[in-house]
């Protein structure tokens, strides 16, 4: 992890409030409390939570795997969903035994519950395929573990055999799903400013909240090299203490990538 980030001031194994406090100086946090108009404890405790995202969106990165084990990850899912769904249905043939493992279930301790008190005797139903709610969750899961896969679309398979009235044809829905691989695809990356993306989503609806001063970038002032925005200029005194290669720069330019793909 730290040779992944070497310029992470911060141990990501040890306690992060006690770090907080010796790394980040007091006149940048009572700049940002100031800014927002909070007593100094509310903006600590606000910078301390979007430090830690901050370091969440470290280890999501780090953790990241490519789209090929994510798709195969997704595709054992499905399967195993269908395979469990089709055993289930095959119990129906079996209806002695079935009956023997609902009386089973239903004389069992569980060990497990839901959030809201169920258990697997609460789930299943009564003679004759007893599990027909397990069931449809199954067929739910598989279909869901199947519409998250991101495969690139294969150009031979589309066709036009089924054309009706005005829908695209083969052509047309072939480009149309290859754009929407695309985007998919570049939205699961997440790259080097994922961490400080992270920081700042954090911090946004506090400022939202408390302050008058815009969310943004500011206008970049080319005699000065710099932009001038209160945004920036609160809180990279902060983040550049958590990672030293965080510049204005690289601020501005995540709040602005922030804005044009929606996320602010």
């Amino acid at each position: 992890m730290a040779a992944f980030y070497p310029s992470l001031t911060f141990d990501l194994t040890e306690d992060t409030k006690g770090q907080f406090d010796q790394i980040v100086p007091q006149e940048a946090i009572d700049s940002f409390s100031n800014c927002l108009g909070l007593p100094p404890e509310s903006g600590r405790a606000i910078l301390l939570d979007a430090a830690n995202t901050y370091f969440s969106g470290i280890i999501e990165r780090f953790e990241q795997r490519s789209a090929k084990q994510d798709n195969a990850a997704l595709s054992k899912v499905a399967a195993k969903a269908e395979q469990l769904e089709s055993a289930l249905l095959e119990l129906v043939d079996h209806p002695n035994l079935e009956t023997q493992l609902e009386d089973r279930i239903r004389g069992f301790h569980a060990l497990a519950e839901t959030p809201n008190g169920l258990s697997l005797p609460d789930l299943i139903g009564t003679r004759r395929k007893i599990f027909h709610h397990l069931q449809d969750m199954l067929v739910d899961l598989q279909a869901c573990a199947e519409a998250t896969r991101n495969h690139q679309p294969k150009k031979e398979d589309y066709s036009n055999e089924y054309l009706f009235g005005d829908r695209p044809n083969a052509q047309e829905q072939y480009e149309l799903d290859t754009e929407a691989w695309k985007r998919r695809s570049q939205a699961r990356k997440l790259g080097r400013d994922h961490p400080l993306q992270c920081f700042l989503r954090s911090v946004l609806p506090h400022w939202q909240s408390n302050s008058n001063l815009p969310f943004t970038e500011g206008m970049y002032f080319k005699e000065l090299q710099e932009n001038l925005s209160a945004t920036i200029a609160t809180l990279h005194p902060i983040v550049e203490r958590i990672d030293t290669e965080i510049t204005p720069q690289r601020v501005a330019s995540t709040i602005r990538k922030l804005r044009e793909d929606g996320k602010l």
